[in-house]
C-alpha cells in the first residue's frame, strides 16, 4: 500500500468536526466526484467494494482521491491492479473506456468486502443489515454483485452528506434502531416538506 501523505476521509472529517468547520460545497464535491469515478471504475469491471467508508478513502497531498480497502480478497486485489495498470486514464481509478460486450462477458466478478466492521455501519444500506429480505445472503458475489453496487452508491451518497453537514445522517440505516433518525427519514420522505437534514442542502 503506497504512502498517502494527506491521510484519509475520516481523519480529514475529524479534524473538521474539532474545529466546528464545515467543508466547503465545491470542495465535497470534488472529493465525492473523484468518489465516484473510483466506483464507476470497479463497477464497470464487474466489481464492487462493499465496504465504502471515510478510512478507505485515501486523500494525497494534493487531496486528490484514492479509493483504499482492499484488503480482504486477494484475487480481487490481483484484478484490480492489473486493471488500474491497464487503464489509460488516471487519478482515483478513473473511469475506464466503454467496453465490448465480448469483454464484459469475461470481466471478472467481485464483491472485495464481505465481512465489515462496526464502523461500517452507518454506510451499509439497509439490506446489508440483519431482517432485510435480501440480508440471508452471506456474501456479495457472483450473481449478488449487482447489489454490492448499488451498496456502493448509497455509501458515497451518505460520505456526501457528512461531508456537506459535518454530522451522520443515522448510525445505521435499520427501523428499529434505536437512535431513530433512519426510521424518521423514511416517515419524512412521504411528506412534502422531505427529510430536513438533507432538503437543506437545497438552500445552500
Amino acid at each position: 500500500m503506497p504512502y498517502y501523505a494527506g491521510g484519509n476521509l475520516h481523519t480529514f472529517l475529524a479534524h473538521k468536526v474539532k474545529l466546528t468547520e464545515n467543508v466547503p460545497a465545491e470542495e465535497a464535491d470534488c472529493l465525492t466526484i473523484q468518489m465516484l469515478r473510483a466506483v464507476a471504475f470497479l463497477h464497470e469491471n464487474n466489481i464492487a467494494h462493499g465496504d465504502i467508508k471515510p478510512e478507505h478513502v485515501l486523500l494525497t497531498a494534493q487531496g486528490a482521491v484514492k479509493l483504499g480497502g482492499f484488503g480482504e480478497d486477494p484475487d480481487a486485489i490481483r484484478e484490480i491492479f492489473q486493471l488500474s495498470h491497464g487503464s489509460s486514464r488516471t487519478s482515483s481509478f478513473a473511469v475506464s473506456s466503454p467496453k465490448s460486450a465480448s469483454a464484459q462477458k469475461h470481466a471478472p466478478n467481485f464483491c472485495i468486502r464481505t465481512r465489515v466492521s462496526d464502523s461500517s455501519k452507518p454506510y451499509l444500506p439497509p439490506e446489508r443489515f440483519p431482517g432485510h429480505p435480501a440480508s440471508h445472503r452471506e456474501s456479495y458475489t457472483h450473481q449478488d454483485v449487482s447489489d454490492a453496487k448499488a451498496g456502493d452508491i448509497w455509501a458515497c451518497g451518505i460520505i456526501y452528506m457528512f461531508l456537506r453537514s459535518g454530522q451522520l445522517l443515522w448510525q445505521s440505516a435499520q427501523r428499529t434502531s434505536p437512535h431513530k433518525f433512519f426510521a424518521e427519514y423514511l416517515r419524512c420522505r412521504m411528506e412534502e416538506d422531505g427529510y430536513n437534514s438533507i432538503q437543506v442542502l437545497g438552500n445552500q
